[in-house]
């Protein structure tokens, strides 16, 4: 399994508040930091301003179907909540 965490203050602090058994032997890999900004940020979409190549129409096409999959999405976790962990 692969857990996810940052160094804080010289300790590594696991995400979400997970704690490994005193005594787990463990093996630390640094992540690279991503030049990218975060997908769907601000920074993203306004790097592909002026590269889209078809029609204006399908533009809103698909920023209409992507509008319609993210209220599916919601209406669906509001009828079944993720359980909590």
């Amino acid at each position: 399994m692969v857990y996810h965490g940052k160094v804080q203050n010289g300790m590594i602090v696991l995400e979400d508040g997970e704690r490994l058994p005193e005594g787990t032997n463990v093996r630390i890999e640094p992540v690279p930091p991503s030049n990218k900004p975060p997908r769907g940020s601000y920074e993203a979409i306004r790097a592909s301003f002026g590269i889209w190549a078809g029609a204006d129409d399908e533009i809103d096409r698909l920023l209409a179907e992507l509008k319609e999959m993210k209220q599916a999405e919601v209406e669906r976790q509001l009828r079944e909540p993720e359980p909590e962990l």
